[in-house]
């Protein structure tokens, strides 16, 4: 069995972090793990996620740095490219299989 690759779900307890984490845990052949980053891991959402199998991750109250920004720009900039450079459209069957 290959090992799953993760997706870091920023805000994993919110309405939108926690919809994404949520839709990655429940697909059985989706192939990723979730990392869930939250500002309390004891709470009642974090542990619900804990439960469905992700790793749970306390961001330690700490805004994200300067540097933590600009490489998560940098990444998203570099799939970007990647996806324009082979007229890939975003969300298309050619992007799933890229990034799955």
């Amino acid at each position: 069995m290959t090992e799953k690759k993760i997706i870091t779900v920023f805000g994993a307890t919110g309405a939108q972090g926690g919809g994404l984490a949520r839709a990655i845990l429940n697909d059985p052949n989706g192939g990723f793990a979730v990392r869930a980053i939250t500002r309390d891991i004891k709470s009642e959402k974090a542990r619900a996620l804990a439960a469905l199998g992700a790793e749970v991750v306390d961001d330690n109250r700490r805004p994200l740095t300067a540097n933590g920004r600009k490489s998560i720009a940098a990444t998203i900039l570099g799939i970007e490219q990647t996806m324009d450079a082979r007229e890939i459209v975003a969300g298309s069957a050619a992007a799933l299989r890229l990034y799955s």
